[in-house]
């Protein structure tokens, strides 16, 4: 049966933290362990909203992603586990520069580099799913798209995906 802990707390970077971020944040976790399915990603994230209204977060956005897309693109290439961690990491940054240098520290090159480097830029609603499609076809990428917009459709019928320009909360 699946398992939903969660982790309040004080959390510490160890590393260079992400995005100019101070070491020190105080996160929280929900998981849902032993259930892989779009309703149970969408029932955690809207259980992360609700969450979060209920602290008195009036502004935040959630970004939602899919790693089995980024590991479809790259099927294949036989990454080491660190690789693919350095390449997570540069398109997480955002820095167009970071990516660059390790897509060729990696030898990623051709039109599966042009597709990561556009990775950083998928933001937005659904129809950014529908962006994503356009820059393979690998079908294990193209299932973890499916399962992004099944979870994204969830989202919308539970209300969780409108952008509310009253409070400024959304879930993208």
């Amino acid at each position: 049966p699946p398992v939903g802990p969660y982790f309040p707390g004080k959390r510490f970077c160890y590393g260079e933290p992400p995005g100019g971020q101070g070491r020190e944040f105080p996160p929280g976790g929900i998981e849902l362990i032993g259930a892989a399915t779009a309703a149970a990603d969408a029932e955690v994230i809207g259980m992360a909203v609700e969450a979060l209204r209920a602290l008195g977060v009036s502004t935040f956005q959630l970004n939602l992603g899919q790693v089995d897309f980024l590991k479809g693109m790259l099927n294949g290439m036989n990454l080491s586990a660190e690789g693919l961690a350095a390449l997570e990491q540069a398109i997480n940054r955002r820095s167009r520069v970071e990516l660059e240098r390790t897509l060729a520290a990696l030898a990623i090159t051709g039109d599966t580099a042009e597709a990561i480097l556009a990775l950083p830029s998928l933001c937005g609603d659904a129809e950014v799913i529908e962006r994503a499609r356009h820059l393979t076809g690998n079908p294990a990428a193209q299932a973890a798209l499916d399962h992004l917009a099944q979870v994204y459709r969830l989202l919308a019928l539970d209300g969780y995906a409108d952008v509310s320009a009253a409070t400024r909360q959304r879930v993208i």
